[in-house]
């Protein structure tokens, strides 16, 4: 399968989303990580970057 862009969630419910982007990274280098998570603090932000993943969001969307 051709992947460009995955966004994924760091809490999930089988495997912790750190172990996942770790895992899909070995399998295709080119594909590009973005997590979302509620609460995006500068650690878990560095930790996406230091597994394989390209980048973080916050889920927190104004509606507004």
């Amino acid at each position: 399968i051709d992947i460009d862009i995955i966004l994924m969630d760091i809490q999930m419910p089988v495997m912790k989303g750190y172990k996942a982007i770790k895992k899909i990274s070995e399998c295709n280098e080119d594909v590009i990580i973005i997590t979302q998570c509620a609460f995006v603090f500068t650690v878990e932000a560095e930790k996406v970057i230091e597994v394989g993943g390209n980048g973080d969001m916050s889920k927190l969307i104004n509606k507004n």
